[in-house]
């Protein structure tokens, strides 16, 4: 920040580095944090000879904490991406770049950059994230399977990764792998 950010009211307003004699600072002048500097006005040609005191803060937010790879399964939206932090606000870039709606569809290798606004200061750095969606297809197998006396869910044979096996094509009750099978089901 610098002395042109400062904002105070009257009329041709000078700033100073003391309550009293002190430096006339510059508009480009850089603020610290916890810096006090002094305003005063010149109304009708005369400077006032009181100054008004006003302590500087400067507020840095961090990015927002949170995964940098984050997994869902077929869809995802913006609202779905997990950080913590104050105000965050989605982006498409690290800089500049769109803001994004809450709604708006994620896609799979899609990187999104989260900020967040802390006293109404946005965070100049943001969480890189890249998103995963995963579409796993269903497994292979034989959709007829014969078996000699009896059977259980265990013993059905199918090619794929951690499977499940239900009682319906959608929704329907989770089979335990000890359920036994009747002909024809």
């Amino acid at each position: 920040a610098t002395v042109s950010d400062l904002q105070v009211t009257g009329e041709n307003i000078q700033w100073y580095d003391a309550a009293t004699g002190g430096n006339l600072l510059a508009s480009t002048a850089s603020l610290t944090d916890g810096q006090v500097v002094y305003a005063t006005q010149t109304v009708g040609g005369c400077e006032s000879l009181d100054r008004l005191a006003v302590t500087v803060q400067i507020t840095n937010p961090q990015a927002p904490t949170g995964d940098a790879a984050q997994s869902f399964c077929y869809i995802a939206t913006v609202s779905d991406l997990q950080v913590t932090g104050e105000n965050i606000q989605w982006y498409d870039a690290a800089t500049g770049g769109n803001l994004l709606d809450s709604s708006s569809a994620l896609t799979d290798g899609q990187v999104v950059y989260a900020s967040q606004t802390i006293n109404g200061c946005e965070s100049l750095e943001s969480l890189e994230v890249t998103v995963q969606i995963t579409n796993p297809q269903s497994p292979i197998g034989d959709i007829a399977q014969s078996f000699c006396d009896s059977a259980t869910v265990s013993d059905l044979q199918v090619t794929g990764e951690n499977i499940q096996w239900y009682d319906a094509a959608t929704g329907g009750n989770l089979l335990d792998s000890s359920s036994v099978l009747t002909d024809g089901q």
